[in-house]
C-alpha cells in the first residue's frame, strides 16, 4: 500500500513539474517559411499600397558560393496590393506557398512620392506589428519605386537588401553625409516636435532594365547598380527636400551622428590644398532658458588625421599644425552654422534642439511646443564652438614636393 501511495505521489508531482516544461509548440520547419530580408512600400495610382517582400534564395547562395557563381537567382520578389499595409503583405501569401518570416528584414524602403505625402501610417503599422524588428533600418528610394530598389540583383552582395544597409553604415563611418537610421529611432523623431528626420536615400543607376535580370551580377561593371544617394530631409512625417555635401555633414555634425567623413580645407591661395580626415568627433547641446526665450551652446570636439596634401606646406613644424587645426575648427564651425541656418528657413528641427530643450526643460518646452518649429526654431540663439586635434599626418610630415 506504501509503494502503491509513493507511486501515486511521485506521478502527481511529475504532472506538476511538466507544466513548468517547454516544448518547441510554435516551431517551424525552415522548408515550411519564407525569410523575408527586406520590404518595399509604394503607393500606386489609385491610391492603394503595394508591398514588395524581398525573400532570400539560401540553397542558390550557398551552391553558388560552392560553384563559384550563381546558379539561381539569389532572392524572389513578390508583390501585394491593398488599401492598408497589412491587407497588401496579407496579399503576397497569394504568390508565396510558405510563411513569411519577418524576424530577419532589416531593411524597410519607402517611395519617395509616399515619403511627400506622410509617413505615419506606415511607421504605425510597421511599430504595431509584433513580427517587425524596431532595429531595421529605413530608407528612401530616391527618383524611383521602392519595388524597384528591392528586386534589384547586385553583384558582391547578392542580396540586395544587404547590400543596402552595408553600404548606409560604410558611407556613415567614411564619407559622412549619410546616416543608418532604425524603426525606433525615426519613430522618436517623427513623434517629438523638437526632432525632425532625416533619412538616406538610394537610387538605381545605369540600365534599370536589367535590374532585376540574374545577367546583372556577371559583369566587371553592373548593368544597373543600387547607389546610396542624398539625405532626406523631413518636416514632421513628410518629405520636403533632398541635400548632400558639407549640409548634409553638418547636419548630421549637429545631431551627434557622425562616425567619419573628411574635411578640404583651403592654405593661404591653395585651394582644397588639405584633406584631413575626421574619425572621432562629439558634440553636446546645452539649452538655457533665460527671460522666456530658449538659447544653446554647442560644444564640438573633432580629431583627424592630415590624409592628403595638395601644397608645400611644412607639416614637421607644431605652429603649422596648430594653424590647421584653427582653420579646420573655422570651417566645421561654418558647416554647422550654415546647416542650422538652412534648418531654420526650413522651419523643420534638423539639429534636435527642441527635443535637447524637453528633456532639459520639459515644462517651459510644453509650452513653447506648438509654436516651436514655425516661430521658435527660426529665431533661436545658438552659440557654436568648435574644437580640433589632429592627431598625425599619416605615413609622412612633409609632402614629397618641399625643396630642402
Amino acid at each position: 500500500m506504501k509503494n502503491f501511495r509513493k507511486g501515486i505521489g511521485l506521478t502527481m508531482i511529475l504532472c506538476l513539474l511538466s507544466i513548468f516544461l517547454y516544448g518547441c509548440w510554435s516551431k517551424k520547419e525552415l522548408t515550411e517559411i519564407a525569410i523575408v530580408v527586406g520590404v518595399g512600400i509604394d503607393k500606386n495610382e489609385n491610391g492603394t499600397y503595394r508591398a514588395s517582400v524581398q525573400v532570400v534564395n539560401p540553397r542558390n547562395i550557398i551552391s553558388g558560393q560552392q560553384l563559384g557563381g550563381l546558379t539561381g537567382p539569389p532572392i524572389t520578389v513578390y508583390h501585394g496590393d491593398g488599401h492598408t499595409l497589412l491587407e497588401a503583405a496579407r496579399e503576397v501569401t497569394k504568390e508565396v506557398s510558405r510563411q513569411l518570416h519577418f524576424d530577419h528584414c532589416n531593411l524597410v524602403v519607402i517611395q519617395e512620392d509616399l515619403a511627400k505625402e506622410g509617413i505615419k501610417e506606415i511607421l504605425d503599422a510597421l511599430e504595431r506589428s509584433p513580427d517587425f524588428r524596431s532595429t531595421a533600418l529605413i530608407s528612401i528610394a530616391r527618383g524611383t519605386k521602392a519595388q524597384n530598389i528591392i528586386k534589384t540583383v547586385t553583384p558582391i552582395d547578392h542580396v540586395s537588401a544587404q547590400k543596402i544597409i552595408y553600404g548606409l553604415e560604410n558611407t556613415q563611418e567614411r564619407l559622412g553625409e549619410n546616416i543608418a537610421i532604425e524603426l525606433s529611432q525615426l519613430i522618436n523623431d517623427v513623434y517629438h516636435v523638437g526632432a525632425s528626420p532625416v533619412l538616406s536615400g538610394v537610387e538605381m543607376i545605369g540600365n534599370k532594365a536589367k535590374a532585376a535580370s540574374e545577367e546583372n551580377a556577371k559583369f566587371t561593371i553592373p548593368l544597373a547598380n543600387i547607389k546610396i544617394s542624398k539625405l532626406a530631409v523631413f518636416k514632421e512625417d513628410r518629405l520636403i527636400d533632398w541635400i548632400d555635401g558639407d549640409k548634409a555633414k553638418g547636419i548630421i555634425m549637429l545631431r551627434n551622428r557622425l562616425k567619419g567623413t573628411v574635411v578640404n580645407l583651403d592654405w593661404k591661395e591653395h585651394k582644397d590644398a588639405i584633406s584631413v580626415s575626421i574619425h572621432r568627433s562629439n558634440v553636446k547641446i546645452k539649452p538655457s532658458y533665460k527671460n522666456g526665450k530658449p538659447t544653446f551652446l554647442i560644444n564640438g570636439r573633432f580629431e583627424g588625421n592630415i590624409s592628403e596634401v595638395q601644397a608645400p606646406i611644412p607639416l614637421n613644424e607644431p605652429a603649422i599644425i596648430g594653424e590647421v587645426e584653427n582653420i579646420l575648427s573655422k570651417k566645421i564651425k561654418k558647416m554647422m552654422e550654415e546647416s542650422l541656418e538652412y534648418a531654420k528657413e526650413k522651419q523643420t528641427d534638423l539639429a534636435r534642439l527642441g527635443e535637447h530643450f524637453r528633456l532639459q526643460y520639459p515644462k517651459e518646452y510644453f509650452q513653447l511646443r506648438e509654436d516651436w518649429n514655425e516661430k521658435i526654431l527660426p529665431e533661436v540663439n545658438v552659440d557654436i564652438k568648435v574644437k580640433s586635434i589632429l592627431r598625425r599626418t599619416d605615413m609622412k610630415f612633409e609632402p614629397f614636393f618641399i625643396k630642402d
